[in-house]
């Protein structure tokens, strides 16, 4: 079943990999008996996806995909993004967000979006399902990751890309230095190198460093969504894709991550560019 975007369709999520098989087929009859069109699975299965490094476990996702398909209900596939593996994060502690007083601190979707170990892991296990299912007719679209985050993330690797961030975003140092009005309790830079994330261990920590470190991990989510977009739609061209945010949230900036669509290309590029602020 194809949807169409611009109706309003009645579904709901349910976690296969939760129940015994035997219940599936009941579940998902009393689905159709009630009128629903839509359901949407796999958006926290990472690790029965994929329970090992190099193992990847399919099959009970084809299953579901006949037995929803048999009374006439459509999928969407999530990515399972927002949650990690134990096989991953107990062996690389440093995908988990570091917090503000240099601990890893980690929590439902607390990890960070630029660790490039993780960024790899997640770009595997997303080119393996868009193979797999992005010509699938019984998939009618994705849903990437869960209710994205922005992680304020404090981790060496964010305190680099967050200078090479405010390079781009600012030209210079000393645009830099003005924007920020850092004349103000002698915060001055001089020297990129000084300029740090705002972690508890500065002395003086400005509210516009602040927002900036917001917006930077704002936009950090922003290219995690579309790292993954770039990848099923180099398998797919009939799917749509989607996501659910957690509603009227701030710490991601919605209209960035809508662009997503039209900034792709711009959006993957390895040095940080600013999102255009029109298209």
């Amino acid at each position: 079943m194809t949807l169409d975007v611009n109706q309003m369709y009645l579904g709901t999520a349910y976690y296969p990999e939760h129940w015994p098989r035997e219940r599936w087929d009941i579940d998902v009859a009393m689905m159709a008996d009630a009128g629903l069109q839509v359901v949407r699975i796999a958006e926290l299965a990472w690790t029965t996806l994929q329970p090992e490094a190099d193992l990847f476990q399919f099959n009970w996702v084809d299953e579901f995909l006949d037995v929803a398909a048999a009374k006439g209900l459509s999928v969407i596939l999530g990515t399972p993004t927002e949650s990690c593996p134990p096989w991953i994060w107990r062996n690389h502690p440093e995908v988990v967000a570091t917090d503000e007083f240099h601990r890893i601190h980690g929590g439902r979707g607390r990890y960070c979006y630029n660790n490039r170990f993780l960024q790899a892991k997640i770009e595997r296990l997303v080119g393996r399902m868009a193979e797999r299912y992005g010509h699938d007719e019984r998939v009618t679209g994705w849903q990437i990751d869960n209710e994205l985050r922005g992680v304020r993330c404090f981790c060496q690797q964010c305190q680099s890309d967050f200078r090479d961030w405010l390079r781009a975003r600012y030209g210079s140092l000393e645009a830099l230095n003005k924007a920020w009005g850092t004349v103000f309790w002698s915060q001055q830079y001089s020297t990129w190198e000084e300029v740090d994330l705002p972690s508890a261990d500065q002395l003086t920590r400005s509210t516009s460093q602040i927002l900036d470190h917001s917006r930077f991990a704002s936009e950090s989510a922003v290219r995690h969504l579309a790292r993954q977009a770039r990848i099923i739609r180099q398998h797919t061209n009939h799917q749509f894709i989607t996501h659910n945010s957690m509603g009227a949230y701030t710490g991601v900036d919605l209209t960035d991550m809508v662009r997503i669509d039209r900034t792709i290309s711009l959006l993957l590029i390895t040095a940080w560019e600013p999102i255009p602020e029109s298209i």
